[in-house]
């Protein structure tokens, strides 16, 4: 298991940890966690020893596959990712989140795009859940030549309900993304 911080260059933890890490490293706003890597069995005394670092009551715990955040790939909701858990069953929580690498959607979605035979691991990614008034999503990569596309709603919206998208420029303050 290491620090999100340390999944930057490290191909095993997955695209999300990988860009995750890439975006605290640039300041953006994003929550601490701990990647638990693809081969690794999880120990349950450093588990338990990291979620209180990272403090919170209940986890995000998210995949974060070798094929997700990939040019023509993105892998968006293709694999489980578990939210709201509480501490003592952040464990289950991987072990669903890993076992999801070989669910029919997924399988699916890979074949489509020829990634069946490519090596594919399951690093997952465990976040503190943390409370929020306004939830979006900060494209990683430009949508607009220049510029990146953040949508913004309202906590308690429905996922694909309304969306207030604005441009926001590389370095520009995030606003109300950027309250924690």
């Amino acid at each position: 298991m290491i620090a999100l911080d340390a999944a930057a260059a490290l191909a095993e933890a997955g695209g999300k940890a990988r860009t995750l890490a890439r975006a605290r490293a640039a300041g953006l706003p994003v929550l601490d966690g701990v990647v638990v890597l693809p081969a690794e069995e999880v120990d349950l005394e450093a588990l338990a020893a990291a979620l209180r670092g990272l403090g919170g009551e209940r986890f995000a715990v998210r995949s974060s596959a070798t094929v997700e955040d990939q040019p023509g790939a993105s892998a968006a909701g293709i694999f489980d990712s578990v939210i709201g858990v509480p501490a003592g069953a952040v464990a289950a929580a991987i072990d669903r989140v890993r076992a999801s690498v070989h669910g029919q959607v997924a399988r699916a979605y890979l074949g489509a795009r020829g990634l069946l035979g490519r090596r594919l691991e399951m690093a997952v990614l465990v976040q503190p859940l943390a409370p929020a008034a306004t939830l979006g999503v900060l494209h990683s990569a430009p949508v607009v030549e220049g510029a990146l596309l953040a949508e913004e709603r309202a906590a308690g919206e429905p996922e694909h309900g309304p969306v207030r998208p604005r441009r926001v420029a590389p370095g520009e303050p995030l606003g109300l993304l950027a309250a924690r």
